[in-house]
């Protein structure tokens, strides 16, 4: 298993499913240094690694999300969910659930590819299928 951070979306992004909330997003887009972010905040809230492995707070408060990242979380309905954050200014202030409407093609994915994964959004959450010149 790779490394990862951990996010905490505020407010709370419940599952759309069955309402759980409080769920374990993480994503692979950030740093990748198991650190913990809280929307709201510019830079980590927290490290979860041993003590000899964490990176000091004067170098953690210069590390930043990308403008646009997705994070991922499992409910125990079970439904797997994917979510989008934006940062502004260099902080996080907004999450989405991903859908047909915000997300935008992979680097790897092809076009073809890509209108299938939004269809599936689409089918996914209940929308019809539109079209995105």
């Amino acid at each position: 298993m790779g490394m990862f951070d951990t996010y905490i979306p505020k407010p709370d992004l419940p599952c759309p499913v069955c309402g759980a909330s409080h769920l374990e997003w993480q994503s692979r887009d950030g740093p990748r240094a198991l650190f913990v972010w809280e929307q709201g905040r510019p830079a980590p809230a927290g490290q979860r690694v041993v003590d000899e492995s964490v990176v000091s707070p004067k170098a953690r408060a210069e590390i930043r999300l990308p403008e646009r990242f997705e994070i991922y979380a499992t409910c125990a309905c079970p439904t797997f969910l994917n979510a989008v954050g934006f940062t502004e200014d260099g902080v996080w202030t907004r999450t989405e659930l991903l859908s047909a409407a915000n997300a935008v093609a992979y680097h790897h994915e092809s076009e073809r590819e890509f209108r299938k994964r939004l269809a599936a959004l689409a089918e996914h959450l209940g929308h019809s299928s539109e079209s995105r010149d």
